[in-house]
């Protein structure tokens, strides 16, 4: 089941608002961050924040309560790549800056929209449509697994979109920053590891992948 169930819903006043300035030749995703938006970001920020209770859909460390600086509404596909979806529930979470930081402008789509013909009149509505472990349409914990601080992408998925999320977002950040592998995720014995952990069928097999991934961490 998706991490999240229920996309945000506009009331009349925020849909007439909303196609107003989406129908206004002179709006660009640039102007995400007006004044004349503050009101709107506010009641998005404060939705999914309660929804994901206050986690980051990607890195799923603790989001920022009370401040802003710590808790950013997150365009999945990029506002600027694509500024029609700027809006759309499904496009919509929010995630913590260094997540909001790092991914940015990266593609998340298997196809690039092609904003001159238009493409994509509707957001796409499967996981298949993305790389990216998408909220509304993944289980988070499908894809990822967390050990001692490592974030580790469950490959035996054809789509390795843990991996590409740990990579897309800079999960293993901490790990890099205070003397670990960068590439830690991609790393052949912890990938094995993980993947023991998490299919093995008895106790010596969870044992032997929990010891393996320790000694790794630890040489590291």
């Amino acid at each position: 089941m998706a991490d999240i169930k229920n996309g945000i819903i506009f009331d009349c006043e925020q849909k007439k608002f909303i196609t107003e300035r989406l129908n206004d030749i002179n709006f660009t995703y640039q102007m995400w961050g007006d004044d004349s938006l503050l009101e709107i970001r506010c009641y998005i920020r404060n939705y999914y924040k309660d929804l994901q209770n206050g986690e980051c859909s990607f890195c799923k460390r603790d989001l920022s309560l009370v401040s802003v600086l710590n808790s950013h509404v997150e365009h999945i596909i990029p506002k600027s790549i694509y500024s029609k979806f700027i809006f759309e529930p499904k496009n919509l979470c929010v995630i913590c800056a260094d997540c909001n930081q790092i991914k940015r402008g990266q593609e998340v789509m298997h196809s690039i929209p092609n904003t001159v013909k238009k493409e994509y009149k509707r957001y796409p509505r499967t996981s298949k449509s993305f790389l990216i472990v998408h909220p509304h349409f993944d289980n988070w914990h499908d894809y990822i697994e967390v050990y001692n601080g490592a974030y580790v992408g469950k490959d035996d998925h054809k789509d390795r979109k843990g991996s590409f999320t740990i990579y897309a977002c800079g999960l293993n950040r901490k790990l890099s920053k205070f003397g670990y592998e960068k590439e830690v995720y991609s790393d052949n014995d912890l990938m094995e590891a993980a993947r023991q952990l998490v299919d093995g069928r008895d106790l010596l097999t969870k044992a032997s992948a929990i010891s393996m991934l320790k000694k790794i961490l630890c040489d590291n």
